[in-house]
């Protein structure tokens, strides 16, 4: 008889070795319905229960494996002493997998019990240096590449404000022309206004296409955070756009755009 102490991914992995042994596990953990989860999970050899009920697992079972994620240890001196002196079998063997410790290391000094935590299985089971600094290496490559992938990211988003307000520019520039030539256009029916206000808008998007697509490349590309601040004063777009507002005021209405409104 087995128990396993909380009902996450390090937990499901110790209770499935413990069923592939033969062995028949108790699942207890502080929210029951996890347990009862994992033990349907795991089969008719596993069953749940509640954590008030873990003195009675000790003093009955052989072996626990304690996987949670508390702060602060869940089995205490007290309790493991009590369940101890109600034994009448061999040795309780106690594995502490949990970070922190789930189990107070000075129930290694009672008799009867064989604790082993993370520093134990680390002298068991001694790790190949070579092999963990590769996997770090690995590891920090993978987080700088991700890195710089949230940086490109993060300028190509910070760009957007100058590409809006370019793409503003060239369709108020359009919507301007358009009332210049509002009487030369006068005389043209609703069908033909509408065709002239079409192949305008049209021919702006793709003029504006390019540009946009050379921006969101050029802020992917850079290293400089400011770099959208930049394009704006070099295109001089808020001064364009206090001298497109002035300029509106000396040109009767015509023909306008619905991108301009």
């Amino acid at each position: 008889q087995s128990t396993v102490l909380g009902a996450g991914a390090m937990a499901r992995s110790a209770a499935q070795a413990l069923v592939a042994a033969g062995s028949r596990v108790s699942i207890v953990n502080r929210t029951l319905e996890h347990a009862e989860r994992l033990a349907i999970e795991l089969g008719h050899t596993a069953r749940s229960a509640a954590l008030e009920t873990l003195p009675e697992l000790l003093a009955c079972g052989s072996v626990l494996v304690a996987a949670t994620r508390s702060q602060r240890p869940v089995l205490d001196v007290a309790t493991v002493r009590a369940a101890v002196d109600r034994r009448v079998t061999a040795p309780l063997i106690l594995l502490d997998v949990s970070l922190p410790r789930n189990i107070e290391p000075a129930v290694r000094a009672l008799p009867g019990v064989r604790l082993i935590d993370l520093d134990d299985l680390e002298q068991l089971c001694p790790v190949d240096v070579a092999m963990r600094q590769a996997e770090i290496e690995q590891a920090e490559l993978l987080a700088a590449q991700s890195a710089q992938l949230i940086a490109r990211w993060l300028r190509v988003r910070a760009m957007s404000p100058a590409i809006v307000e370019l793409r503003k520019q060239g369709h108020a520039i359009r919507s301007l022309e358009l009332e210049r030539a509002a009487q030369q256009l006068a005389g043209l029916t609703p069908e033909q206004s509408s065709a002239v206000d079409h192949l305008t808008e049209a021919i702006v998007n793709k003029l504006l296409h390019g540009p946009t697509v050379a921006l969101r490349e050029a802020a992917a590309g850079s290293t400089s955070p400011d770099s959208s601040q930049r394009v704006l004063d070099v295109l001089r777009l808020d001064q364009a756009r206090h001298v497109r507002r002035s300029d509106r005021r000396g040109y009767p209405g015509g023909l306008r755009s619905g991108s301009a409104r």
